[in-house]
């Protein structure tokens, strides 16, 4: 009995090193046939991947060049030219055609 307890147990303490060690023959070779097919087969996933990539690059590139961009010198030359005519002569001038002025800078934020 000890004889078939010891034969049971060295077989069964081989069949699981060898589990450990890897697959077998028959299941490395079912495993290179599918990686294989699979290989040479057209893209499918990768090819949506790639188109997606493109898609959405085109996106984000459209959505930059349309929108359009604030320039930030416009509001330093204003300020620049108030100055100017402010330091001139012609201020005093200037004050008694206020409201004229007032209309002119509304007209050409609106247009």
């Amino acid at each position: 009995m000890t004889e078939n307890r010891q034969g049971f147990e060295e077989f069964v303490r081989t069949e699981l090193n060898q589990s450990l060690a890897g697959p077998d023959a028959s299941t490395r070779l079912r495993l290179r046939t599918m990686r294989r097919e699979a290989l040479q087969q057209p893209g499918g996933f990768r090819l949506w991947l790639t188109a997606g990539g493109l898609v959405a690059a085109t996106v984000v590139l459209m959505l930059v060049w349309m929108v359009p961009q604030e320039r930030t010198d416009d509001g330093l030359d204003m300020v620049l030219a108030d100055i100017e005519v402010l330091a001139s002569d012609a201020g005093v001038d200037l004050l008694d055609d206020m409201e004229f002025y007032q209309w002119l800078e509304e007209d050409d934020v609106r247009g």
